[in-house]
């Protein structure tokens, strides 16, 4: 699973995405559409990500709307 996009798009709206990190492997966690659904669902899963979704202002205006907290 650390590899299907699919089965982690969907296992990110039923799960907490905080610790997903750690399931999903590195390409993955360079995939836009993972890091945009997953700031949706908590900010503070961005921590887990790729560096580079702190620069793309779609994510991080997710990301606080979902923890303003962050």
């Amino acid at each position: 699973m650390k590899n299907d996009k699919e089965a982690i798009l969907e296992a990110i709206g039923d799960s907490n995405t905080y610790a997903l990190g750690k399931y999903i492997s590195d390409d993955l966690k360079k995939d836009r559409d993972i890091a945009l659904k997953a700031a949706k669902n908590n900010g503070a899963s961005l921590l887990h990500l790729d560096d580079k979704f702190f620069k793309d202002t779609e994510i991080i205006e997710a990301a606080v709307q979902s923890n303003p907290n962050i």
